[in-house]
């Protein structure tokens, strides 16, 4: 009796044995398989590994709304169609609309296409520019616009209107010294008295 008995937990120590063995084995599967799963993922992140994504494509960014303080922490907002990066500090911008805060009035942007240098926050706008003051309304085809001192400038002609008034110039600067806009180059002007 005793050697059947020894013989049958024998048996069960065996059957044991193997079963815990076979679980052993499908878990080492799983997780080998898991491990392969988790590399391959893990390669076809990495750019230069994954030969289907060529190394240089553009980044867009469509809908966006760009942020920043200019150098007397008055803020400014620039929205734009799409974004597309290129390179690492210069974005082309669409469809822009911009809000630039002055110590007591909003500057309101508004151009088809633009470039903003983010090292020196210098925002090109071209193409249908306008920008807005008060009452003041300037436009041209380009315009530069320095977003931490809030100087503008063009070499390309450009309209200044103002109700009934209007100013056309070859080009214009701002001085940051005095609040002075210059125009230069075939300066026109038409001022209508009861705008004033």
């Amino acid at each position: 009796m005793k050697n059947i008995n020894s013989a049958l937990r024998k048996t069960k120590v065996l059957k044991y044995l193997f079963l815990l063995s076979g679980i052993f084995v499908l878990f080492l599967v799983f997780w080998v398989s898991h491990e392969k799963e988790k590399k391959v993922v893990a390669e076809e992140i990495e750019v230069n590994k994954n030969r289907h994504i060529p190394k240089e494509f553009d980044f867009n960014i469509n809908n966006s709304i760009l942020e920043g303080l200019n150098k007397n922490n008055l803020p400014y907002t620039i929205i734009a169609k799409v974004i597309t990066k290129q390179n690492d500090n210069i974005y082309n911008l669409s469809t822009i609309d911009a809000i630039h805060k002055l110590s007591e009035d909003n500057l309101h942007i508004v151009a088809d296409n633009g470039l903003l240098d983010e090292t020196t926050n210098l925002l090109v706008l071209s193409e249908n520019v306008k920008i807005v003051f008060n009452n003041f309304e300037l436009t041209g085809n380009k315009v530069n616009f320095n977003l931490n001192s809030n100087l503008a400038s063009s070499e390309d002609p450009v309209e200044v209107t103002y109700q009934n008034s209007t100013v056309t110039a070859l080009n214009f600067y701002s001085d940051d010294s005095n609040n002075i806009i210059n125009f230069e180059g075939e300066v026109v002007s038409t001022f209508n008295a009861n705008d004033f």
